[in-house]
């Protein structure tokens, strides 16, 4: 069984100024501006940290140097020529950043649940199996959640992103199929009023999840290797 490793960073805190600039100069200038372009300092950080956890994921198994590398397709999904597959989001406090020792693509996307969302306005882009399941369950906006974030990590992993109609997406209860594709999904549990779902086209994997705060960054974070 294949294992996909996650780790998720809670960013919760403000960086010292010093810190930013320190942890900002690990990373190649060209990628800066991906990284300031945001608005809110949450956004910043998160790019941030999802950056530092790449670099030192990839340099781990890999060389040094590896993550100027960084290659990117026609819709902009960056990759490396190497057998690793990763994917990163960010939400809220956290960010999560999944990879495997393979080319299998895979997907992650997290949200923090906003209570005050408004379900109807997003039935556009929901099927009407959906709009069923979300009617019929005991807590519609969680059922909401849950489907959008699988929807999500689906586009990500297809590597498509915004570009494939989020109603193309058919989520069974152990699959999901977009056009002639198969995607298999798995919960992950982060923490309350979060939901996070990863998707690859491995039919049998498993997670293992590492969570620390932006203090462990560096100086604990866990790098299993005994990967299937």
């Amino acid at each position: 069984m294949k294992t996909i490793l996650v780790i998720s960073v809670r960013n919760h805190t403000l960086m010292s100024q010093d810190l930013w600039n320190y942890y900002l100069s690990l990373i190649p200038e060209d990628q800066h501006s991906k990284i300031t372009k945001f608005y809110h300092w949450k956004d910043r950080q998160a790019s941030l940290i999802g950056k530092l956890l790449l670099k030192k994921v990839t340099e781990n198994y890999f060389d040094e140097g590896i993550f100027s590398k960084l290659k990117y397709t026609k819709y902009q999904k960056p990759y490396l020529d190497k057998e690793f597959s990763f994917n990163i989001s960010h939400s809220g406090e956290y960010v999560v950043f999944a990879y495997t020792l393979s080319k299998q693509p895979l997907g992650i996307d997290i949200e923090k649940i906003d209570p005050k969302i408004k379900i109807e306005d997003f039935h556009s882009v929901l099927t009407a199996v959906e709009k069923n399941k979300i009617h019929k369950s005991q807590i519609p906006i969680c059922t909401f959640y849950d489907l959008w974030t699988i929807k999500e990590a689906v586009s990500k992993a297809d590597g498509r992103g915004l570009h494939i109609p989020l109603t193309e997406i058919k989520i069974n209860e152990d699959h999901i199929i977009t056009n002639t594709d198969k995607w298999f999904y798995k919960n992950i549990l982060i923490t309350e009023n979060y939901k996070c779902h990863i998707s690859t086209s491995i039919k049998d994997f498993k997670v293992n999840l590492t969570q620390m705060t932006i203090d462990d960054l560096y100086e604990k974070l866990i790098i299993t290797t005994n990967q299937n």
